[in-house]
């Protein structure tokens, strides 16, 4: 099996996902430069590239 089609790819593209909506919602809100909006960017930074490591650990196991 693949990561792309395995339920783990899933929850963590969705992650990936809301924490994009986070850091977009924090710009409308608040502004771009904000300290809100550069706290949501710093979080969804870290969820992709969890999503990134998880699929490089993924792909390392079911080799």
């Amino acid at each position: 099996m693949k990561w792309t089609d395995s339920k783990s790819w899933t929850k963590s593209i969705d992650r990936v996902d809301d924490a994009e909506q986070e850091y977009q919602q924090a710009c409308r809100t608040y502004g771009a430069d904000s300290s809100e909006a550069q706290a949501a960017d710093r979080h969804a930074a870290a969820e992709e590239a969890r999503h990134i490591r998880e699929g490089a650990e993924y792909d390392r196991r079911n080799r």
